[in-house]
């Protein structure tokens, strides 16, 4: 049964949360202090390094600009070259069956890495070193094969997951060396120390000491590179901070060393909408937005900045600066002041929409969102006041699995393909714009699956900020995220 787009719902909304939450008091004496402007924080994601070369070229063009022109250096954090963190997660897949077969070979990845060593006057060194590494890739991944329990497949998954950015720190460093600059990398037992929470660890206090003492001790160098999303624990095993985690490395520098930090992005800045979909020339850039909304942003399917990143920054008041690979320059600024009256339209893709009857399922349903909660994943919920039936929408990548949670509700599952368009704004009427956005779908034949609400406040003292979300189907997410955009963005939605 297809919900009606006024349908009353009982929403619940569990968020990728981590299983043990970060130690902000290991920072509270961090907090509020002076700017230093002798050095400035640069996290670059891997998607600027789509094109490796001009990946490159920039590097050093911002290095030279830095010490030449506004007399002060660059710390950067880099992360993986674009794809290859996944393309290693899809070899760990493979190795303890969740995939069939990686869809790039590991001797891809060996040849991305000693390609590039090879244009450095260093190749030689970056040649040993990596053949080194790759020996070690090769025999984790068939440990893993083997590996009996997820506590050790977590540990070996973390032992080669993060390798990939400290590879690219080396090779990129080695090339700035060339280019005649003082240039140094910083990682493992020099850099960030962590719990043992494989897979999602948190910064321990150990952290600051080390920190503190490897900038001290190396300013006298031109640029400073650290890699991102990789720590170190007691027992010096390599850990990770969750997918996306070179923004909780940014972060955590920045504040335990006083700079200013700008997230670089190729993708650049926070707009009203995805410029991709909706069109450069129509998106509107946000200058300003709270730390509240840039993190419900994520949870509504646009992950600017990191969960864990954006938590601590919040709790020590720290500006995050995000910017263009293009220019470095800071475009949108998130902060705890923001801006009263932000709107912007969102959308979640590759989900799988699963129908069970309310009477029936309600024990199973509730086994399988215990599961999600517990493995950290994000899912919806809805059922209809005025029906038996309620949905559950889940990613695509975890159907299978919460097929195997529950086996009773594996032929109940249809798993139809589904996405999710969100609106925020902190003036909506709600059901008058949940009308206003059920027409402009149906006035373009876009069938709605399921409706979500959310009118929780975010930001205290400010007009109550809320949500809307429809539920439609795959093909028609990009054309009902337009609509949004044109409804409550480009137009009063009240007129």
């Amino acid at each position: 049964m297809t919900p009606k787009h006024n349908t009353v719902q009982i929403v619940t909304r569990v968020p990728k949360q981590p299983y043990v939450a970060q130690n902000y008091d290991i920072f509270k004496n961090k907090a509020n202090r002076d700017i230093r402007r002798d050095f400035e924080i640069y996290k670059v994601g891997g998607s600027c390094s789509k094109d490796i070369g001009r990946f490159r070229n920039k590097l050093a063009e911002k290095t030279e600009q830095r010490k030449r022109v506004n007399n002060n250096k660059p710390l950067l954090v880099l992360s993986a070259y674009h794809g290859v963190t996944q393309m290693i997660q899809d070899l760990i897949d493979e190795a303890v069956g969740k995939k069939e077969k990686a869809d790039y070979p590991l001797e891809f990845v060996k040849e991305i890495y000693l390609g590039e060593a090879r244009k450095s006057k260093q190749s030689s060194s970056l040649g040993w070193f990596l053949s080194d590494e790759f020996k070690f890739v090769e025999a984790t991944l068939a440990n893993l094969k083997n590996a009996k329990s997820a506590s050790h497949v977590d540990s070996l998954t973390d032992s080669i997951l993060g390798r990939p950015e400290i590879w690219t720190c080396v090779i990129e460093n080695a090339h700035l060396i060339d280019q005649g600059f003082k240039s140094g990398v910083f990682y493992g037992e020099n850099g960030i120390w962590t719990d043992s929470q494989y897979t999602d660890a948190n910064v321990v206090a150990k952290s600051i000491w080390t920190i503190m003492r490897t900038f001290s001790n190396n300013q006298n160098l031109d640029v400073q590179i650290w890699p991102g999303f990789v720590g170190v624990n007691r027992t010096g095993a390599y850990t990770t901070l969750g997918r996306g985690g070179s923004d909780m490395t940014a972060v955590t520098l920045a504040i335990i060393l006083g700079m200013r930090i700008a997230l670089v992005k190729d993708e650049g800045a926070f707009y009203s909408a995805d410029p991709k979909v909706i069109g450069s020339d129509v998106a509107r850039l946000i200058t300003n937005l709270h730390f509240n909304e840039a993190i419900l942003a994520g949870e509504l399917g646009n992950p600017i900045v990191h969960l864990k990143a954006l938590m601590l920054a919040r709790e020590l008041k720290k500006d995050i600066g995000i910017g263009t690979f293009e220019s470095f320059r800071r475009e949108t600024r998130i902060s705890g002041e923001g801006s009263v009256g932000t709107t912007f339209v969102t959308a979640e893709n590759k989900l799988k929409l699963c129908r069970y009857n309310m009477n029936e399922d309600s024990l199973e349903v509730a086994a399988v969102t215990r599961e999600l909660a517990k493995r950290r994943k994000s899912f919806r919920q809805s059922a209809s006041a005025f029906s038996d039936t309620g949905s559950l929408i889940i990613p695509a990548s975890q159907f299978e699995d919460v097929k195997r949670y529950v086996p009773s509700l594996k032929d109940t599952m249809d798993g139809k393909q589904v996405g999710i368009v969100s609106v925020y704004s902190s003036d909506l009427d709600h059901a008058g714009a949940m009308e206003k956005f059920a027409g402009a779908l149906r006035s373009r034949n876009i069938n709605i699956e399921a409706d979500f609400q959310n009118p929780k406040p975010w930001i205290p003292g400010a007009p109550k900020p809320q949500t809307i979300s429809f539920c439609v189907e795959s093909e028609s997410v990009p054309m009902a995220q337009k609509l949004a955009h044109k409804v409550f963005v480009e137009s009063n939605w009240r007129d």
